[in-house]
């Protein structure tokens, strides 16, 4: 299989043992730091015993009334199914498509067609159940080559008649395998420009990701799933695994580059740490290398990207771009084009009107239907010229206040966040609009503002 896991476990890297006490300990101290929910991912889950994922479900459900795990559930059995409902778990489900697509994910001793009629089976029991289901596919040569594809759409267009509309549709890593996985970046940009089409434009409030995530990041909204984000590679924030024994590791996406597992040490997990020593430095070097040398530099959609998923680099060298660097700004550049297609006047992080407060396309601080916003025009228009701009509503940057600042008071007419609140405060602010705090909508001065329940000031 093409599992990137495949070559820490071929070098012998992880004969651990069960060490339940610990796992639960250390899952509590990440949730802490961290927040919900507690994910339990593999190999596959399935594979333990059930009485030891229950403690680890229902520790999960302890900290934070919800859970997560990932499966191949062609052996997913009812009592699996009664956890679920019972801990609150969304269950994402390693599926590459019907018979005969998912021949990659293959089975030892067991039909592949088979495999694929459990999986059916389990998938419609869980969504009569009510179980929150989502997928992870894996792009390969087996299900995404044109020919293939055809199957997969369909495939997709049934998921969503039995409730299931989203999940990630991620290419298999490139170096985990002998070559008869993998796509090429070319097949692979063809590939998700078609399927970005097709799942934007056939699947009713489709939740397939990266397509997602590339609306978000060019409307500068959020910069999607991590393969986008900056990552501190070796202290990984996404991916803080714990390992069957209780320690400790990063993303196992770096370790399968040479087979290591690397460990997050107790002195690491200062998250906000802006030291560069958790491999941050890529972020400052990229940019700055030559495209034909594995770098970005000049590329229109850094801010979007940021050099892709280290632990997929180029010669599996985390200072590179991803190998599917192709791939990604193919999506982007038709992400791009749809979005321009509709609303022509909509500002895009890789637009040169738009400003930000930071280097990621989710630090956009212009408003990107600010030339379709009644409030800036009194005609405004997704397309041609809007007349009639309202100067008093022209768009300031915006900053975050400090907690001393909420604590205290804020109103120095500046645009500003409170916690998740946007504030367009006037600059003769009511007196006493000081510390309101009760979540009522109301003014400062002549600026309307719909405080959420944690308050304004």
């Amino acid at each position: 299989m093409y599992c990137y896991e495949k070559v820490i476990r071929q070098k012998g890297r992880d004969k651990r043992k069960l060490d339940l006490d610990a796992v639960l300990k250390q899952i509590e101290y990440d949730f802490n730091k961290l927040g919900p929910p507690v994910y339990v991912h593999g190999g596959d889950p399935l594979l333990a015993d059930i009485d030891v994922l229950e403690k680890i479900l229902a520790k999960g459900y302890e900290l934070g009334e919800r859970t997560g795990i990932q499966v191949y559930p062609h052996n997913l059995t009812d009592e699996h199914i009664k956890l679920f409902e019972k801990y609150s778990t969304h269950v994402g489900c390693s599926i590459d498509g019907p018979y005969p697509l998912n021949k990659a994910r293959n089975v030892p001793g067991k039909d592949p067609k088979q495999v694929w009629e459990d999986c059916k089976r389990n998938l419609l029991k869980m969504r009569d159940k009510g179980v929150s289901t989502g997928i992870i596919c894996i792009l390969s040569k087996y299900n995404t080559l044109p020919e293939p594809r055809k199957k997969l759409k369909d495939w997709l267009l049934w998921l969503e008649s039995i409730g299931i509309s989203g999940g990630r549709l991620n290419p298999a890593v490139n170096f985990a395998d002998d070559g008869n996985y993998a796509l090429t970046p070319d097949e692979m940009a063809d590939a998700w420009v078609d399927l970005l089409n097709f799942t934007v434009f056939e699947i009713e409030k489709s939740g397939w990701k990266p397509f997602r995530d590339v609306f978000d990041s060019l409307l500068g909204n959020k910069q999607g799933t991590c393969i986008f984000d900056k990552c501190r590679y070796y202290h990984a924030r996404t991916e803080p695994v714990v390992l069957s024994d209780g320690k400790t590791a990063g993303c196992f996406k770096v370790g399968a580059m040479d087979g290591h597992i690397y460990p997050r040490y107790p002195d690491y997990q200062d998250w906000n740490d802006p030291s560069k020593r958790y491999g941050m430095i890529r972020y400052d070097i990229l940019p700055q290398v030559e495209y034909k040398d594995g770098g970005c530099k000049g590329c229109k959609f850094w801010r979007n990207c940021t050099g892709g998923c280290a632990g997929a680099a180029i010669d599996r060298d985390w200072r590179n771009r991803a190998y599917y660097c192709k791939a990604y700004y193919a999506l982007l550049e038709e992400g791009e084009r749809l979005l321009k297609a509709i609303m022509p006047n909509v500002v895009l992080a890789t637009d040169g009107r738009a400003e930000f407060d930071g280097d990621k396309a989710e630090d956009m601080i212009t408003n990107p239907f600010r030339i379709m916003d009644k409030r800036n025009y009194e005609y405004p228009a997704a397309s041609g010229s809007p007349r009639g701009e309202k100067r008093n509503q022209q768009k300031v940057r915006v900053r975050k206040v400090s907690s001393e600042e909420q604590t205290a008071g804020h109103n120095d007419g500046v645009e500003h966040l409170d916690g998740n609140t946007r504030h367009l405060d006037s600059s003769d602010p009511a007196p006493g609009s000081r510390g309101h705090t009760d979540g009522i909508e109301h003014l400062d001065g002549n600026t309307r503002h719909s405080d959420s329940d944690g308050g304004c000031a």
